[in-house]
């Protein structure tokens, strides 16, 4: 990995940042689907944030957030582009 220069590391670094962001974005429309749905008492789950943290291994307190964002993301279509 020598051979590639900084400005080629920090390309990289700033293209593998980009598919975070639409990974994450993606992740956050199925768990805003998921709780417009309300499935989380079908799953055993109490609340669609218990179901994500049960679901994906997080914090109560992280899906909590994550649920947030998903919701607030769908009245948000500029921030979510």
């Amino acid at each position: 990995m020598e051979s590639v220069t900084t400005d080629g590391l920090l390309e990289g670094l700033e293209a593998l940042k980009a598919v975070d962001c639409r990974i994450q974005r993606q992740m956050l429309r199925l768990i805003a689907e998921l709780d417009d749905r309300e499935v989380a008492e079908d799953q055993g789950a109490y609340c669609t944030a218990h179901l994500v943290s049960m679901w994906l291994g997080i914090s109560g307190w992280k899906a909590d957030r994550w649920v947030n964002a998903a919701q607030a993301l769908e009245q948000l279509p500029k921030i979510s582009e």
